[in-house]
């Protein structure tokens, strides 16, 4: 009978630790799906938060697009306006080089004519 206690406590421990094996595999399975839960909890919050902070550069691209867009735009007049105020500039240069010559004409007229010894009967008075 000693034999068989033997064999039954080993039965009984074998037993037991077939049980604590099957324990651990299940404990091992359940940490194996709660870590691939949180692994893909995680990568889905940091794809949404990924998600959201794209959104965000490109809504903030779109605005300095369209700031960059109106400043080219106004530079754009700017120089245009530039250029036409060279222009009338240019224009009303020459138009004052033309009034001028036109005043000095004049001024020339003037004084020629203001002169008597210049007068074209002025000669005969001073011959007589």
């Amino acid at each position: 009978m000693v034999s068989a206690c033997r064999y039954d406590v080993a039965l009984d421990a074998a037993l037991k630790s077939e049980q604590e094996n099957m324990q651990l595999r299940a404990d091992l399975i359940a940490l194996e799906q709660s870590k691939q839960r949180a692994i893909e909890e995680a990568r889905a919050e940091a794809a949404s938060a990924a998600a959201s902070q794209r959104g965000e550069l490109a809504r903030r691209l779109h605005e300095a697009e369209q700031r960059a867009q109106k400043a080219e735009a106004r530079a754009e007049a700017a120089l245009q306006e530039a250029a036409d105020s060279r222009d009338v500039a240019a224009d009303a240069t020459a138009e004052a080089t033309q009034y001028r010559d036109q005043n000095r004409e004049l001024k020339q007229k003037m004084f020629d004519e203001s002169s008597w010894s210049k007068r074209p009967l002025a000669e005969q008075v001073t011959q007589k």
